[in-house]
């Protein structure tokens, strides 16, 4: 019976882990969603500035440019960490039942 509970213990452990793990992966995913567009928006709005300007002058037309789509993306990064504190708050919950 001794090496039942310890194996039950080993793979009670074993799952912990796989579901971090999972969540991690999960939450790297989603959260890549987000700054995917934050790269998109960005290097387009780069690219339809006048190349001969200098640099701290294309980048102030490029944040200029892009300033609602990058309030969109802080909006879904910050959406997305809530939701991901959420699944995770209730993983931990159920697994403690």
């Amino acid at each position: 019976m001794n090496k039942f509970n310890k194996l039950l213990r080993l793979m009670a452990h074993a799952s912990s882990l796989m579901l971090i793990l999972v969540e991690f992966i999960c939450g790297v995913w989603i959260c890549l969603i987000p700054i995917g567009f934050f790269i998109y928006f960005n290097v387009t709005a780069w690219q339809t500035t006048d190349a001969t300007l200098p640099t701290i002058e294309r980048l102030n037309q490029t944040l200029h440019a892009t300033f609602w789509e990058n309030i969109v993306v802080l909006v879904l990064i910050i959406a997305v960490r809530n939701f991901m504190y959420s699944a995770v708050k209730h993983s931990r919950e159920t697994e403690s039942e």
